[in-house]
């Protein structure tokens, strides 16, 4: 069964659509919880859904980007990344091209494939669609994929990223003041 919902964000919507189902997939996993976005911007309850998974012992793993096409939006991701590193969980940068997959997996319960990034452009500014997923096939599908990306992909170690250089600091930190709108 598939369920295609699509996100219309702005200032005559109440909510949005993707967002929430975010939301809803970190809060709702008990074991697994993998996600694949080229960019990694989260407001602060995605972040603090995504801290509250890791304090009930899911595996949260994030596949992102190595060689990014936007800097500003890198940056900033980065700037989250170590954000979640420190709180457990992990991160690949993806080394054989542009990652560009947006997917959700969710225990072996359901998945979401969608346009969004887990970003803030694409939960509250943009019009994007998502398909939510409950075939087993499919999802089993997807994180066979997804463990096939992780092979291609360089882990980050907490404390090598904690030990980056103060530009590199920096630069994150300013990208970052750019959150609302990347």
């Amino acid at each position: 069964m598939t369920w295609c919902r699509w996100s219309l964000p702005g200032r005559t919507r109440r909510s949005n659509s993707l967002r929430e189902l975010y939301f809803a997939a970190i809060l709702g996993a008990r074991q697994r919880l993998w996600i694949a976005s080229p960019y990694f911007v989260p407001d602060d309850g995605i972040l603090d859904a995504l801290r509250l998974a890791r304090m009930r012992g899911v595996d949260v793993r994030l596949l992102t980007l190595l060689r990014p096409d936007y800097l500003v939006t890198f940056a900033a991701s980065r700037y989250y990344w170590g954000d979640l590193l420190a709180f457990g969980g992990q991160v690949y940068q993806y080394s054989r091209g542009m990652m560009h997959s947006k997917i959700v997996l969710v225990d072996d319960t359901w998945a979401m494939v969608s346009s969004a990034n887990l970003d803030n452009r694409s939960l509250h500014l943009n019009c994007e669609a998502g398909c939510v997923l409950y075939s087993s096939r499919l999802i089993e599908e997807l994180a066979a994929q997804f463990l096939r990306d992780l092979e291609a992909s360089i882990p980050l170690d907490r404390e090598i990223f904690a030990r980056r250089s103060l530009l590199m600091h920096l630069t994150e930190n300013a990208c970052r003041l750019f959150s609302p709108v990347l």
